[in-house]
């Protein structure tokens, strides 16, 4: 499964459309250029556990894990980057929306968000973007992992994206919801999408 995986994980990378999350961007052309620019995400594929993956990854806490250790709840994840100046924080937001409308139950929910650029998004730069915006106060994970791993477990989401510059990406703005098991069950995909199947599928998972 990791050969095809990787295999997937380099056509992405040759996938090339327009969009970004810069600063400028925004102020160029505003929030409906944004929308319009947004890459699409492919369909992920079904049946296939994302805690088979032996990569490693590091957290903001300074831990290096497998996302094996995220099995037992359910997970709501994204992937984005965190000098993001327009999708990422509304991806974050809609993600914060979803731990609101779980009320109670959130605390059953793992939470994680996944970078699409360790270069930059080193386990110093988690730590202080996570205390920054309260996640890690809350509990959330954020994580960064090698290129190529970054790469593959984005194949297993149908999460697209690309560089654009020196500092921005485009990329797909999906979240993701896997099960006890590690396998996707449910997307939320686009901005500012209302989160009512996404809480559904994670309270028929946790038995509600």
């Amino acid at each position: 499964m990791k050969k095809s995986l990787r295999m997937s994980g380099l056509l992405v990378a040759l996938i090339l459309a327009a969009a970004g999350c810069s600063r400028d961007e925004a102020d160029s052309g505003g929030h409906q250029h944004h929308e319009h620019m947004q890459m699409a995400a492919s369909e992920a594929p079904g049946g296939q556990s994302v805690y088979q993956l032996q990569s490693l990854w590091n957290s903001q806490r300074g831990e290096t894990v497998r996302l094996q250790s995220l099995t037992g709840k359910p997970v709501v994840l994204a992937m984005v980057y965190t000098h993001c100046d327009h999708a990422c924080p509304r991806i974050i937001g809609d993600m914060r929306l979803i731990r609101q409308a779980l009320d109670a139950h959130a605390s059953d929910v793992h939470f994680v968000l996944v970078s699409i650029d360790p270069e930059r998004d080193t386990v110093e730069r988690l730590q202080a973007f996570g205390e920054e915006t309260g996640l890690s106060r809350q509990g959330w994970t954020l994580l960064r992992g090698d290129e190529v791993d970054v790469r593959e477990l984005a194949a297993v989401f149908g999460v697209q994206y690309r560089r654009t510059s020196a500092t921005d990406f485009a990329h797909s703005n999906v979240i993701n919801v896997l099960d006890r098991g590690g396998e996707v069950i449910h997307q939320q995909q686009g901005l500012g999408s209302r989160p009512d199947a996404t809480v559904r599928a994670l309270k028929s998972v946790l038995g509600e």
